[in-house]
């Protein structure tokens, strides 16, 4: 729900919520470049990134079938939450926990379908190519 108390769904763009614990790459998410960790920001990728030099980024990719595995875990875990909220969602009390700040217990489930079909598609469609070849652009100021 942060999301929606910053209102970055008003801004134009698409944004992911991951675990920490979770790779950054997903079956969205292709190819991210690490520009801050724990030990704190890049200065050369963020240096790269300030001069648009996006050829030479370090890509962060993993293994080869790692990401059909990833997806099917992923898969699991959306049907777990489809299931759970179809049902409470009669709950009276989770309803009124999910209720508040222009949101509704309806966006739950919506959420919930939305997750786990968006993970269906994607555990039924072919391993996307490597991003060898692709050039990264950032929209232009």
């Amino acid at each position: 729900m942060a999301g929606d108390h910053l209102r970055l769904s008003k801004g134009g763009f698409a944004y992911f919520w991951r675990s920490h614990l979770d790779p950054v790459s997903n079956h969205h998410i292709h190819g991210p470049v690490r520009f801050w960790s724990l030990a704190g920001p890049d200065e050369d990728v963020l240096l790269a990134l300030a001069e648009r030099r996006f050829d030479g980024l370090p890509r962060v990719t993993p293994p080869p079938g790692a990401q059909r595995v990833q997806i099917a875990a992923e898969l699991a875990a959306a049907r777990g939450r489809l299931r759970c909220v179809r049902d409470s969602y009669w709950d009276y009390d989770w309803r009124r926990e999910h209720r508040g700040g222009g949101r509704y217990p309806e966006h739950e489930l919506w959420k919930a379908v939305q997750g786990y079909l968006d993970l269906l598609d994607a555990a039924e469609s072919p391993e996307p190519a490597p991003l060898t070849g692709r050039k990264a652009e950032l929209p232009r100021r």
